[in-house]
């Protein structure tokens, strides 16, 4: 794991060999079917004696497809109907013909005299959430209550846009109270994309995760006191630290991006004093999709009570991947991370379709930091990647608990090269490493399952591990290295 950073962003630049110039898509799944064969770094891990009867049959069955497909996107659906047998998310489709399409949103019978209307008739019996609100000057809705099942479920319907795609009755969300002042909320965007997540209600804000702040116009609630200061309960950017009292850290951060390791080392460093000064850390890694290795090492020192092993993985050299790997050398990379590169082609070409070994490696640290003392993780299924990389690295603390759900079981492959198919614009990425932890314990589509899972009820994770961790005695016992 030590280059996986490098190793991933440099990948991904790699130009394909072969450009499609034609949407074929018979041609394609076989192609398909061959680079998977021929680099996948999981493939003999998956395609099994036991498995290898129900994977001729599903190739079949789309090679059938494959000949009736007209257009770009009824290829993109059989591409990925043989991609989702191997399991593997790191496994995918780009380019813009992998670009699902959008169907427009459902219409709702209602506009704005008639929502005037029965606001002015009901005022004395709305919910809260009911009434004008506005989106960035970009959207008016009238949020209602919906009479039709499932029961207090509420719909915003859009009264006027600027959005020219956007007509007055579509609906832009649907949601429903979950307890604890959060709501469920089914969002969908200017592209008519969409997103489960959740929001807040105060007093005339709707806070929505990953969308922003609606404002009510109409009708309006009292403001709250001028000493009350609304904080939103969801993160404002990809790397947030927050100090919500003297004795609390919490460090939501919401990719690994390597481009945000710069910002996490800046905040670590700015934020020094305050960090060791607080004995309990709540670190929010829910949604973060991954990014590389390196963007949380400025963590591992504060959370270590020990030495943190590492299994190291395996490359392999099938002479596809060592071309990409030998154009990587004309870049400027870090020397290291050049060498890493430079010995995996003088393999690969003396020794064609072997693996490459990257040893395992254990972090050791001088001292043990008296602060923080706990260290509670948050993972949810949008926990990719490295971040659940994070996980199987903190959880050998003696300070770092889990909290949560399984995480997206994103991990045991990855650092993709890409190749293109037969189809202009459209390739696959192909991941070309394998954990060796994978001899003895596999995470992909399970998860890595948390110390403490948190109620499916819940809304407020934060607050849990806080009221939680009020009675929790101290370090448990170090989880099993991997």
């Amino acid at each position: 794991m030590k280059h996986a950073c490098w190793f991933l962003l440099c990948l991904l630049l790699a130009a394909p060999a072969v450009r499609g110039q034609s949407c074929a898509c018979p041609q394609s799944l076989t192609r398909l079917s061959e680079l998977l064969k021929r680099n996948y770094a999981g493939y003999a891990d998956k395609l099994t004696p036991r498995t290898a009867a129900a994977h001729q049959q599903l190739f079949e069955q789309l090679q059938a497809q494959a000949a009736r497909a007209t257009g770009e996107a009824a290829c993109v659906a059989v591409l990925k109907k043989y991609l989702r047998f191997w399991a593997d998310d790191h496994l995918y489709l780009t380019g813009a013909a992998a670009a699902p399409g959008a169907a427009p949103p459902a219409v709702y019978p209602l506009d704005k005299p008639r929502a005037q209307a029965y606001f002015e008739a009901n005022q004395t019996r709305l919910h809260p959430v009911e009434g004008f609100w506005t989106i960035d000057d970009a959207y008016q809705l009238a949020i209602v209550r919906r009479p039709t099942k499932p029961r207090n479920t509420f719909v915003g319907v859009v009264m006027e846009a600027k959005n020219p795609a956007w007509k007055p009755g579509m609906v832009k969300l649907t949601l429903r109270p979950a307890g604890g002042g959060y709501y469920d909320l089914r969002y969908t965007a200017g592209d008519f994309s969409t997103d489960s997540t959740q929001a807040v209600l105060q007093a005339n804000v709707l806070d929505v995760f990953r969308v922003g702040q609606l404002q009510k116009t109409y009708p309006t609630a009292p403001p709250p006191s001028a000493a009350v200061r609304y904080v939103s309960p969801f993160p404002q950017s990809a790397v947030e630290f927050r100090f919500p009292d003297d004795s609390t850290a919490v460090l939501m951060l919401q990719s690994f991006d390597v481009a945000n390791k710069t910002l996490v080392d800046s905040l670590l460093t700015h934020h020094q004093a305050a960090l060791r000064a607080r004995p309990n850390w709540i670190i929010d890694v829910r949604h973060n999709a991954g990014g590389g290795t390196s963007t949380y090492a400025g963590l591992l020192p504060y959370l270590a009570t020990g030495p943190i092993v590492r299994s190291g993985s395996r490359y392999r050299l099938s002479p596809d991947n060592v071309r990409n790997y030998e154009g990587l050398l004309a870049l400027p990379l870090p020397p290291p991370v050049k060498a890493f590169f430079a010995r995996m082609v003088a393999q690969g070409k003396a020794q064609p379709d072997t693996w490459a070994e990257e040893p395992g490696d254990t972090l050791r640290f001088a001292t043990v930091q008296p602060n923080p003392r706990r260290v509670a993780i948050l993972a949810n299924r949008q926990t990719f990647s490295s971040a659940e990389i994070l996980l199987l690295d903190a959880r050998q603390s003696r300070k770092v608990t889990l909290f949560g759900e399984n995480s997206g079981g994103v991990v045991d492959y990855g650092d993709g090269t890409r190749h293109a198919l037969s189809c202009d614009g459209l390739e696959v990425s192909i991941p070309v490493r394998r954990s060796n932890y994978l001899d003895s314990v596999r995470y992909d589509g399970a998860g890595i399952a948390p110390d403490v899972r948190i109620p499916a009820t819940e809304r407020d994770w934060q607050g849990f591990v806080r009221r939680y961790c009020h009675n929790m005695p101290g370090a448990r016992p170090r989880a099993p290295k991997r």
